[in-house]
């Protein structure tokens, strides 16, 4: 029902793994390329926020000394990710653009994301380990309600961004398909 890219052909299958038709004809330039590194961090901040990003690089440092295979593939994946697809794709910025591209930046999300768990554990067993006072001891046991907050704050906070309930695009393509 659907051939996106005409992929039952070698060339086909290519383009469309190289996300051909998010690529436009203009030449490759470093402009594009800073735009679209630009538009990762913009939302990585607005992802994670502070608290996210410092748990990250406290992980990946971590990660690095304490398990550097790990470390090192999450650090590639993440380059290749970033890096890589901020190079391919020349998409023209414009205001659509962060809502595409969006979707494309969660592989590297998640490299994110699993340093940002490496950080927190660092950070947990850190207090737990330096918990002699009391002060230390509740943070030890407050720390994971607050690491709890962070998501479910976005969450609210995002929530009417990301309400789909009121979109019906996939049923009615389905229904018209069907039909």
């Amino acid at each position: 029902l659907i051939n996106w890219d005409q992929a039952n052909t070698f060339r086909g299958f290519f383009d469309l793994v190289n996300i051909a038709d998010f690529r436009s004809t203009f030449a490759p330039s470093l402009t594009a390329a800073v735009s679209q590194l630009e538009l990762y961090f913009t939302l990585l901040y607005r992802q994670f926020g502070p608290l996210g990003i410092t748990l990250a690089a406290a992980g990946a440092v971590w990660l690095y000394i304490r398990k550097r295979r790990i470390g090192q593939f999450l650090a590639i994946f993440w380059l290749f990710q970033v890096g890589g697809f901020a190079l391919h794709v020349k998409t023209p910025m414009d205001e659509l653009t962060p809502f595409v591209m969006e979707g494309f930046y969660l592989p590297a999300h998640l490299a994110v994301t699993l340093a940002i768990a490496a950080g927190a554990g660092v950070l947990y067993e850190l207090l737990k380990r330096t918990g002699k006072t009391r002060t230390a001891q509740i943070a030890a046991c407050i720390l994971p309600l607050l690491l709890f907050i962070v998501p479910v704050n976005r969450a609210v906070q995002d929530f009417n961004r990301h309400d789909r309930s009121k979109f019906f695009f996939a049923d009615d393509y389905a229904y018209n398909i069907f039909l």
